[in-house]
C-alpha cells in the first residue's frame, strides 16, 4: 500500500528516510505468505517479488538492505547517517519473524 506514496515522494523530490521492515510474512493479518517469498497463499511455488527492485523502479536511487537480526549496529549507524542526508533514502531492514518456524 506504500508504493503510490513512494512514487509521490520521488515525483515531488522530497527527502525522507523510509524504513521498510521485511520480516518474510504478512504478520499483521495472520502470517500468510507474501510476494517476497516463493510460496503463494495457496501453498504452491510462485515468483518472488524483490521489494528493492520495486523501490528502485519507483525512482529511488539510495537503497540499503540490512539484515537487522545479524547486524543491528549497522542498522543504527545507517539510520543516523541517512538522517543527515538531504535526499530520499530507503532502508530495507530484513529479519525473519520470530514466529515463523523453520
Amino acid at each position: 500500500a506504500g508504493i503510490p506514496a513512494l512514487v509521490n515522494v520521488v515525483h515531488n523530490e522530497s527527502n525522507p528516510l523510509i524504513i521498510v521492515m521485511d520480516n518474510k510474512t504478512a504478520a499483521m493479518t495472520g502470517h500468510q505468505p507474501y510476494p517476497g517469498i516463493e510460496k503463494t497463499g495457496r501453498g504452491s511455488k510462485g515468483p518472488k517479488v524483490k521489494i528493492e527492485e520495486v523501490i528502485k523502479a519507483c525512482g529511488v536511487k539510495n537503497v540499503k538492505i540490512i539484515n537487522q537480526a545479524q547486524d543491528y549496529s549497522d542498522f543504527v549507524k545507517s539510520v543516523k547517517a541517512f538522517l543527515k542526508e538531504e535526499k530520499l533514502t530507503v532502508i530495507i531492514a530484513r529479519s525473519p519473524c520470530l514466529r515463523i518456524k523453520k
